[in-house]
């Protein structure tokens, strides 16, 4: 059985922005005790699913099985600052959704369609 909770922290800060962050809602998900950030754009008004969650945790996880060279390579990054702090955050991501003990490729299979 999984633990899910989710709580939004914060409303979007102002509706135009050149930073994302900004204008999206942020929120805070537990799941199975371990302990993630996860944003939702100006245009969803509903609170996220475990499957919403869950869905773009698997998507970020895949970077765990790629060098950081690859990881830019993939996802068409430039090398710099910023792209290596989005590669560590999916790294740590990984690395806290494995110890949730959920089976990682069944619910790469489940949601596959999502």
């Amino acid at each position: 059985m999984v633990n899910f909770q989710i709580k939004k922290v914060r409303d979007p800060i102002t509706t135009k922005s050149t930073n994302w962050q900004d204008t999206a809602t942020r929120w805070l998900v537990t799941i199975n005790g371990q302990k993630f950030i996860y944003w939702t754009g100006s245009g969803i008004t509903d609170t996220p699913t475990y499957d919403d969650v869950l869905s773009s945790l698997l998507s970020d996880s895949f970077a765990a099985d790629l060098t950081y060279r690859e990881f830019c390579a993939e996802f068409g990054y430039e090398a710099g600052q910023e792209s290596r702090r989005i590669y560590n955050t999916c790294q740590e991501n990984a690395a806290k959704l494995r110890m949730t003990g959920i089976d990682i490729d069944v619910e790469r299979i489940r949601l596959a369609d999502y």
